[in-house]
């Protein structure tokens, strides 16, 4: 399983990025990645205005690239590449447990 991780800022700037699970050699274009996350910021936006929650599960897919985003209130979007299946209630753990994270080093 290979795992690409970015946060987005307001404007669509990446703050950070980083590639998980580098075990796989399946991601190798690193502008490929790069591609399906600005092309599914859109994606985010319209789902935004579509529920109240900050977990947006899947909001797009790109062959065997599931793509899984979570918003917060200051604009800044953390959002996830997967080429596989994971369990929804890991998935929203994550995005919480990094959402908790960013909060005390924004604090900080």
């Amino acid at each position: 399983m290979k795992t690409y991780f970015c946060i987005i800022g307001k404007g669509d700037v990446p703050l950070y990025e980083s590639h998980l699970n580098s075990t796989s050699t399946k991601f190798q274009k690193e502008d490929l990645l790069q591609f399906l996350l600005h092309a599914s910021l859109d994606n985010i936006d319209q789902k935004l205005w579509t529920t109240n929650s900050m977990y947006l599960k899947n909001v797009d897919k790109f062959s065997d690239i599931t793509i899984t985003a979570f918003a917060t209130a200051g604009q800044i979007r953390f959002v996830l590449l997967l080429d596989s299946n994971l369990d929804d209630n890991l998935l929203k753990k994550f995005f919480f447990d990094t959402y908790e994270l960013y909060i005390k080093v924004a604090l900080n």
